[in-house]
């Protein structure tokens, strides 16, 4: 390692874990610093950024900061800015971050053949012939006095700036870990909701999830407490550094009171040469009045000679204005003329046409006066046709009412005989159907009991003419079988299919027909196929007959 390297002595002193921070020494000419491990020093600080800054060397040996942080850096005081320069000088003051955890001083060493000269108060010895040293003395020890002052001054505002952003920061850091704490809390829901849908599985995946949510919640929840007491540490601890400052900054003002009025009093003693330096302070003063009347002067005839070329400028542009405004004014003037000649056209022509529309209007008026009167002729006749009309509409309404309730009750009166009628149609029916029955049923009996007489004489015959030829009994049989056989189809034939009856149903005008042909008929028709009378109900009382 080079004895020559320039490095960064502390200012102010750090804590336990940072004591190896206390010296950093740029040990190349492309020195990088910050919170990632890739880096030349590495500062494990939140507000120090992972690729915080870069001291460069230059060809001309100067040393160069490049600020990469989020917060920025401040060189003496004045901030740098992201992605901005700024050359150091032996003795810069660094502060790396805004709540002035890490203020470094920048030192360069000097070559091993150079002295350097201490910065300290020099002390003087008393010269009463050397006014000039008196005078640099004077001059030097003020100037310390307010650079120390306002050092001070310095270091109290950025104390107080580092309270402000360790609060901004305790803020954020709160806002973050309620953040991190919302979407562990949705990210879990989720999950759990997802996985309701099975028994025993699920009630373990979410026992499961539950714990590990509880888990990183109390990680998430400690991480952010550590960091939260750490700011807070911080800030005690720049809240003693303001309350130190103060007091170092009582301290060294009454201190600087003491040593003004010490060598107040050593300039007191020495009136002679005091006397001296007070001329030559005023001849230097009036040196320094005229070098400024001089340049106030230079000055005002600058300024006299911008504004006179201001001026010309300005009666140029001025000029130029007038002559547009003048041309302006003129096509203005033509565009106006050629305006009125078109109006007045216009206006001519308007004329014209009002008078002919007056014309009209007037041969109009006359014809509407000779037809006001046929008209009026006609509309007393319309209104006398209108009343009549009237008239006959009101006796109209009144013979219509009058119809419309005769109509009513004849209504009326017709239901009531046609209810009539219909409870003597049906009694009819019933007798008619009964004795339908009854006839159907002699009918019945009188076959059966031919058929009793048929066979007593077949019995007969066949015991008294055992000698007769069989051909003849077979055909009398015959004859017999086929006139009962006519006789059932003539009385218990369906006219419709022609068919004896199947589940016989008869009609309400006391015709008999088979159930399905009268249901097909009445799909086509609703009347009778015998007698046209209309099929009101039928009745299934000739099934038992069967």
């Amino acid at each position: 390692m080079n004895d020559n390297s320039p490095f960064m002595t502390t200012c102010q002193p750090l804590k336990e874990e940072f004591i190896n921070l206390n010296k950093v020494i740029v040990t190349s000419e492309e020195f990088t610093l910050g919170r990632g491990k890739q880096n030349s020093a590495v500062i494990p600080f939140l507000s120090i950024s992972r690729n915080h800054c870069k001291f460069k060397k230059n060809k001309s040996l100067e040393w160069i900061l490049e600020d990469y942080s989020t917060f920025g850096i401040e060189v003496n005081g004045i901030k740098i800015g992201k992605g901005s320069k700024r050359n150091l000088c032996d003795g810069d003051v660094i502060k790396l971050e805004p709540t002035g955890e890490f203020v470094y001083k920048f030192v360069i060493p000097p070559k091993s053949d150079e002295y350097e000269i201490p910065r300290k108060r020099i002390k003087v010895e008393h010269d009463t012939g050397n006014n000039d040293i008196i005078n640099n003395v004077k001059v030097k020890f003020e100037m310390s006095q307010n650079y120390e002052r306002s050092h001070i001054e310095k270091k109290i505002e950025s104390a107080k700036q580092m309270v402000n952003t360790t609060m901004m920061l305790k803020q954020q850091l709160q806002s973050d870990m309620n953040k991190k704490l919302q979407q562990l809390e949705t990210d879990y829901a989720l999950q759990i909701e997802n996985l309701k849908g099975e028994k025993n599985e699920v009630e373990q995946q979410t026992a499961r999830l539950i714990k590990e949510r509880d888990a990183q919640l109390t990680l998430v929840q400690q991480e952010m407490g550590g960091k939260i007491v750490e700011l807070m540490e911080q800030i005690k601890k720049h809240n003693e550094n303001e309350k130190q400052l103060l007091q170092e900054n009582n301290l060294l003002k009454e201190k600087l009171e003491k040593e003004r009025e010490v060598f107040l009093g050593e300039l007191l003693r020495e009136s002679s040469s005091k006397q001296d330096m007070l001329d030559q302070l005023e001849k230097k003063m009036k040196e320094q009045e005229e070098i400024m009347k001089k340049e106030k002067e230079e000055l005002e005839n600058m300024h006299k000679k911008e504004n006179e070329q201001l001026r010309l400028a300005k009666e140029k542009e001025l000029k130029d204005l007038e002559e547009q405004k003048k041309r302006r004014e003129a096509e203005l003037k033509e565009q106006l003329e050629i305006i009125k000649k078109n109006l007045e056209k216009q206006v001519e022509q308007t004329e014209e046409q009002r008078i002919k529309a007056e014309q009209e209007l007037n041969e109009r008026l006359k014809e509407m006066q000779q037809l006001s009167n046929i008209e009026k002729v006609k509309v007393e006749q319309l209104e006398q046709e209108r009343e009549e009309l009237k008239r006959k509409f009101g006796e109209a309404q009144t013979t219509a009412e009058k119809s419309l309730e005769e109509l009513k009750e004849h209504v009326r009166n017709r239901e009531i005989e046609l209810a009539a009628l219909a409870a003597d149609r049906i009694q009819q029916q019933a007798v008619q159907s009964s004795e339908v029955i009854q006839n159907l049923q002699q009918q019945l009996e009188r076959v059966q009991n031919r058929l009793q007489i048929v066979e007593a004489e077949k019995s007969t015959i066949l015991e008294k003419s055992c000698l007769l030829d069989p051909i003849e009994g077979t055909s009398s049989k015959q004859s017999t079988l086929t006139e009962f056989g006519e006789l059932m189809e003539s009385e218990l034939q369906c006219s419709i299919c022609a068919e004896l009856f199947v589940e016989a149903v008869t009609l309400n005008c006391s015709h008999t027909f088979c159930k399905y042909c009268i249901s097909r008929w009445k799909s086509k028709k609703k009347d009778c196929p015998i007698c046209r009378y209309r099929i009101l109900y039928i009745l299934n009382n000739l099934e038992n007959l069967f």
